[in-house]
């Protein structure tokens, strides 16, 4: 019986499935196509094109162009699977739940050090910061928009988001020690209680 091909073989003069040469590759092509393109003008497709694979290999090693993106830039955790789960709960219990949900991932200290290099990398090369606004405008803020629904969406969302930067910021990168010592519990009641009032509360006029 003749074996099947791999995801890459089938077309002549591609690279061969298997090793890190090819994984290598595609990262490498897609670092190049998000800063060239941003995270959505960019395409599997293209990224197949510029590594010299089967766009099949794609999907054989990163699933989805989210996770090929997290993967290129270094992001250490997949923010997509954050997302869903915090929208498992009620609309109404939002706003506590994503701040536990970011605080317990970030607590790992493999993601802060994986963080930390992103943005002094991103900073010290004066890197193109456009894909990654992008994808976490894509990635992060569309679902919760659309799970908050109203006219007004968008900006509640961004403005929720904002706070739990900041805290990030403060907390894991900055590390200001009064925010930085805060169990995860002492901080999820003030800071989800606020990032609720922008998710569903009144707007300030």
């Amino acid at each position: 019986m003749v074996p099947e091909p791999t995801p890459s073989s089938s077309r002549r003069g591609r690279r061969a499935a298997g090793g890190s040469e090819a994984r290598d590759a595609i990262l490498a092509a897609a670092c190049a196509e998000f800063d060239d393109h941003g995270y959505t003008g960019t395409t599997l497709r293209a990224v197949a094109r510029r590594a010299g694979v089967d766009v099949a290999l794609l999907s054989y090693y990163f699933r989805s162009k989210d996770n090929l993106f997290r993967l290129a830039v270094g992001y250490p955790i997949e923010p997509s699977v954050l997302v869903e789960e915090a929208l498992r709960v009620p609309v109404e219990e939002l706003g506590r739940e994503i701040v536990r949900l970011v605080l317990t991932a970030w607590g790992d200290p493999g993601v802060v050090t994986a963080m930390r290099g992103i943005v002094q990398l991103k900073v010290a090369n004066q890197d193109n910061w456009a894909s990654l606004a992008e994808f976490y405008q894509t990635i992060l803020l569309q679902p919760i928009v659309e799970a908050i629904g109203g006219e007004d969406a968008e900006y509640r969302a961004a403005m929720a988001s904002s706070e739990l930067i900041g805290l990030a910021v403060v907390r894991y990168l900055l590390e200001v020690p009064a925010v930085r010592d805060a169990s995860i519990e002492a901080l999820v009641e003030p800071l989800g209680a606020q990032i609720q009032r922008w998710l569903t509360g009144p707007l300030p006029r």
